[in-house]
């Protein structure tokens, strides 16, 4: 009997709720704070008032010294709805949505097995500290959300590159005016703000160079995405919920899963420092699962050419 593809999709609308309120559940009843985001939320709040959002109210500093999570004022827009909840709701709300989009994307690349993504460590980390890595990779998913890459623009390298099309430049180049319009001086001033930023590239770790090998297969769309994913500013695992978007099945999603938590536990063992334990936990796994299967899909063309060539 032929499923009916309207009641798949409803399944896997379903379905995708269902996480999402799964994830509010757990955020709201287990955290009672805004996390990271709560410069964004008081950045909007700033801007409804007719503030400057990058003012000292809603600044705040590392023991070192350095300005904590300063976004673009893209990400302010884009706050500016949820800015009239309290920062427990509005956290708890956007990591919902966003999440329950992720899930949608997820199921509809492998089936409800890809799921078990939300159990890797980057996925917890992204809901204890409230971070935007769920829509990222959603986006990378459904393209139709692609304007909302302008919310974390550097950690969305990988699908902004990939996913760019001339109507999707232009897009961005309307959303920028219209930023530029709303607070002209943002640029400058976020970037003076951003100078003091803590984060690493990836590739550029000692434990990057075991991503290198990817480049002789640069020309495929999953190998391609591993090394721009690498290339995009991170500071912390939750960023790497990005690399989702080369996860094929529910085999790569469960092994992925599962040694982020491993490796990620072993280097921290052995003394390992956070960028390296990054790389090693997240990156090298699906580097190798990504080689893997580009390697399976060469032999099985070659295959079929020499069987072609034998008839």
């Amino acid at each position: 009997m032929t499923k009916n593809p309207n009641q798949i999709r409803d399944r896997e609308i379903i379905t995708a709720f269902v996480i999402g309120l799964a994830i509010a559940y757990l955020r709201y009843n287990a955290i009672d704070k805004g996390n990271d985001l709560i410069w964004p939320l008081c950045a909007a709040r700033q801007l409804l008032a007719g503030h400057d959002p990058y003012g000292s109210t809603c600044l705040s500093h590392s023991p070192d010294g350095y300005v904590w999570a300063v976004y673009p004022i893209t990400t302010v827009i884009t706050t500016l709805p949820f800015s009239l909840m309290n920062d427990k709701l509005a956290a708890t709300v956007l990591l919902s949505v966003a999440g329950g989009l992720l899930a949608y994307g997820l199921i509809r690349r492998g089936g409800l097995g890809m799921l078990i993504v939300f159990l890797s460590f980057p996925a917890i980390e992204t809901m204890q500290y409230a971070q935007w890595t769920f829509l990222i990779p959603a986006i990378g998913f459904i393209p139709a959300l692609y304007p909302l890459t302008t919310i974390k623009p550097h950690v969305a390298l990988p699908v902004v590159i990939t996913l760019l099309t001339r109507r999707r430049l232009i897009v961005l180049a309307i959303i920028g005016i219209i930023s530029l319009v709303l607070l002209p001086s943002w640029l400058w001033q976020w970037l003076n703000l951003a100078t003091t930023y803590a984060g690493y590239l990836p590739l550029l770790t000692i434990s990057g160079m075991l991503l290198l090998p990817l480049m002789f297969v640069w020309r495929r769309h999953d190998a391609r995405y591993v090394l721009l994913a690498a290339l995009a500013p991170q500071r912390a695992m939750y960023d790497a919920m990005i690399l989702t978007v080369a996860l094929r099945s529910t085999f790569d999603a469960a092994v992925w899963t599962l040694l982020t938590w491993i490796l990620l536990f072993l280097t921290i063992r052995l003394g390992v420092d956070l960028p390296n334990r990054h790389v090693i936990a997240a990156y090298v796994p699906v580097a190798v699962l990504t080689g893997i299967r580009l390697i399976r899909r060469s032999d099985l063309r070659s295959s079929e050419v020499n069987n072609d060539c034998d008839v």
